[in-house]
């Protein structure tokens, strides 16, 4: 089968492992119409693989480290295993920082300092336009809301891929083949029994994902 010229044959064996009789004819199929076949293998691979272990030279196997290829699709791995309450803690302190820059700012030490340039433009006491020394930390401070926006969203790193394929395949042949997608994706994407991958869910998706055109019936 397929996608030997992607470079990476653990990968390319991770996907060759998890299709079925159905999902391989679906690949062999999309393959037939044209669609690049080292590009598709290489995504459908990288949707079924949760983590790629980085060896390092000349060490055998399993003296590097591992590295998760869809780091935001879950919280664990996107926050490095901070949770919203020790987020919304740094926050809190990064608030408090602010009033202490705000404070020392103020003080004659501090302003002796920068006078003889010890203390130098960028740093957190040097004077700004804005009098207000929150904006600096503002990352910091919005870091709780603005992470658990971004993880609510539904397995962004793998809905990437998913947008890629889906557009591949559709400027290839001119189709979005949603059932072909689905007897893949059935094999290697997670997914619940109440709730199959089918070519009716992939069709929604694509439409909630603003991924439309004109196509034949897939």
């Amino acid at each position: 089968m397929v996608c030997e010229s992607t470079g990476d044959n653990r990968i390319t064996e991770e996907l060759a492992g998890k299709l079925s009789p159905t999902g391989r004819r679906a690949f062999e199929e999309l393959c037939r119409l044209e669609c690049d076949v080292s590009f598709l293998g290489f995504m459908f691979a990288f949707l079924a693989t949760d983590e790629w272990r980085r060896d390092k030279p000349g060490k055998p196997s399993g003296g590097g480290r591992t590295i998760p290829l869809h780091a935001l699709d879950r919280w664990q791995t996107a926050t490095g295993g901070l949770n919203l309450d020790d987020l919304r803690a740094i926050a809190r302190r990064a608030v408090q920082l602010a009033k202490d820059i705000t404070k020392l700012k103020d003080t004659p030490a501090v302003r002796e300092l920068i006078s003889a340039h010890t203390i130098r433009r960028g740093d957190l006491l040097y004077p700004t336009p804005l009098e207000d020394s929150t904006w600096r930390l503002q990352g910091l401070i919005r870091l709780p809301e603005i992470i658990k926006e971004l993880c609510s969203r539904k397995s962004p790193d793998r809905t990437e891929i998913r947008v890629l394929i889906a557009q591949h395949i559709h400027d290839k042949t001119g189709d979005w083949h949603d059932r072909l997608r689905a007897d893949i994706l059935l094999d290697v994407l997670p997914h619940s029994a109440a709730h199959p991958i089918s070519a009716k869910s992939e069709s929604q998706w694509r439409k909630r994902h603003c991924i439309v055109g004109a196509a034949g019936p897939s």
